[in-house]
């Protein structure tokens, strides 16, 4: 370096410094870089943090723990936290789970807490077409370098830890990878609450899949040391786009613990068990209150809500408003489904088929195997072969739901229900949107108590007179 640069970066380094001291550059924005270990790549280095990068060797700024002088308000609610207040700190933070910080020892089940936006590529805008196809433009002129790609917390070691977004979110994540389990967090059987992803494009190529916009496996009965660690996600949401081949989701890729109150509003593209929310729920899954408003679009066990569900668990209170469109399989909330749901509902269009190929679409599921009550569909569903208002092939229970949405098979479909080997109990179609039977083909030999109705009996409310069992409002059930 030459002796005038040097002089140069010391007197900006003094200047700086003497500037924080009297409170007028905020803490956190600009903040002299620290020697060695926190900028990684040079020793003694004299750069500056924006946006939490050294401006020289661009190392990342430290996270700071939660203490008595530092965010002291959070001590009591957020003790041992790391606060994590811009880009380069999270990308920090990411290096210690990861074991990726040169010189320091993983700590996968340290914590954080965001205490404002993050946007990791500020000024990039990350845009997708119909077909997934991605643009990337800065200041309105499309670039083709210059942002930053995105490793995930939780990959390759898995995230034990606690996230709390407070409310915040993550902008500009950008990931093409050929490895499984992507997303703002790898694999994680930790805590992870609150966070955003916002302008962002997650793809990976990997067959494995496991791809999601906040967390690719939510997993559980993870043992370290002492302790078994359970994966949690709640109040979280995806506004980006997401591409996996398989067992991916808007918010989750596979989950095998609670997903709660989490949204995607993002397109999902993929292969096989896809949904717009999470792509499979296995084990001790469970969504509840969760929603999609996205597109989705795949091949097989395609959802709104879920893909693929083979949980011991009950979901709940979840709803897709998004075009849902597949090749086998597709549905409203639920594209294969083993597991029992209630107080679901779907108002977006379900597409089964292409080319005199494809079959099994439903408002509601695909393809059903487990009990299904007090849910309803008004989207349109089309599909080349096993066709219904609520399920495409049904072999269980479906109790107190209807549909009136408009059912469009190539060759016949039903009303709720296209093929049967269940029973369907008090549901109710509207025979304007499909002027046939309820069932197409019933193979069940069981009573199935099943009512046309035109739409002024949904409009006045008989229809939900009947659902509630002849009960009027404020009657015990």
């Amino acid at each position: 370096m030459k002796a005038g640069k040097k002089f140069w970066l010391k007197s900006m380094a003094v200047f700086l410094s003497l500037f924080l001291l009297v409170g007028l550059i905020p803490m956190g924005l600009y903040v002299k870089a620290a020697a060695g270990k926190a900028c990684q790549s040079l020793s003694g280095c004299e750069g500056i943090y924006q946006n939490g990068f050294c401006s020289i060797c661009d190392g990342y700024e430290p996270a700071t723990i939660v203490s008595d002088t530092y965010y002291s308000e959070l001590v009591s609610t957020h003790k041992n936290y790391y606060i994590i207040q811009n880009a380069g700190q999270l990308y920090w933070f990411a290096g210690l789970i990861n074991g990726s910080l040169e010189g320091v020892e993983a700590n996968t089940t340290a914590k954080a807490v965001l205490v404002a936006d993050i946007d990791l590529n500020p000024g990039y805008v990350f845009t997708t077409d119909e077909e997934g196809v991605l643009t990337v433009t800065k200041d309105g002129i499309t670039v083709t370098e210059g942002w930053r790609s995105w490793t995930p917390i939780g990959n390759p070691e898995i995230f034990h830890g606690c996230f709390d977004g407070a409310s915040h979110s993550v902008s500009g994540v950008y990931i093409n990878s050929t490895e499984e389990e992507q997303g703002l967090f790898g694999c994680s059987a930790g805590s992870i609450k609150g966070v955003g992803v916002k302008n962002s494009y997650i793809y990976s190529s990997s067959s494995s899949g496991k791809v999601g916009g906040v967390v690719g496996f939510n997993t559980s009965n993870i043992y370290v040391g002492k302790y078994y660690y359970y994966g949690t996600l709640s109040d979280c949401y995806n506004e980006g786009f997401v591409y996996g081949v398989r067992e991916s989701g808007g918010v989750c890729g596979t989950t095998s613990r609670p997903v709660a109150n989490c949204h995607n509003t993002g397109n999902v593209k993929g292969n096989n068990l896809i949904g717009g929310v999470c792509g499979l729920v296995t084990y001790n899954g469970q969504l509840t209150g969760c929603y999609n408003t996205g597109s989705v679009t795949a091949d097989d066990s395609v959802g709104g809500v879920w893909g693929y569900n083979q949980s011991d668990l009950a979901c709940s209170d979840c709803y897709n408003t998004g075009n849902i469109t597949g090749m086998y399989r597709v549905g409203g909330v639920a594209g294969e489904n083993y597991a029992p749901f209630e107080r679901c509902y779907n108002t977006g269009n379900i597409t089964a088929g292409k080319d005199g190929m494809g079959q099994c679409a439903g408002g509601l599921c695909g393809d059903n195997y487990d009990k299904i009550t007090n849910c309803y569909n008004t989207g349109n569903v089309s599909g080349n072969v096993q066709t219904g208002g609520l399920t495409g092939n049904n072999s269980s229970v479906v109790r107190n739901c209807y549909s009136t949405g408009k059912v469009t098979d190539t060759f016949a479909g039903g009303g709720l229900c296209s093929g049967n080997s269940g029973q369907f109990i008090n549901c109710y179609y509207n025979y304007s949107g499909f002027k046939g039977p309820g069932i197409e083909s019933d193979l069940s030999e069981l009573t199935q108590t099943i009512t046309a109705k035109f739409p002024p009996a949904f409009k006045s409310g008989e229809i939900a007179y009947l659902l509630n069992e002849g009960k009027t409002a404020g009657s015990s059930v």
